[in-house]
């Protein structure tokens, strides 16, 4: 995960442990503004649609 000055952040392959993910982001007052996923495989993406509709709803 990086994030600027401003918090907006992004998270780079979130493949599993959504909870902690959240809880890590909302621990640290981040604005979730991308998820970038490098290729389709599960221990890459498996979080992904869980970050999208806790932030993005």
């Amino acid at each position: 995960m990086i994030w600027d000055d401003d918090k907006n952040a992004a998270i780079i392959d979130p493949g599993g442990e959504a909870e902690r993910l959240i809880q890590r982001i909302e621990e640290l007052h981040l604005n979730l503004k991308v998820i970038l996923i490098t290729h389709g495989h599960l221990d890459h993406v498996g979080a992904a649609m869980q970050l999208k509709q806790h932030f993005w709803r």
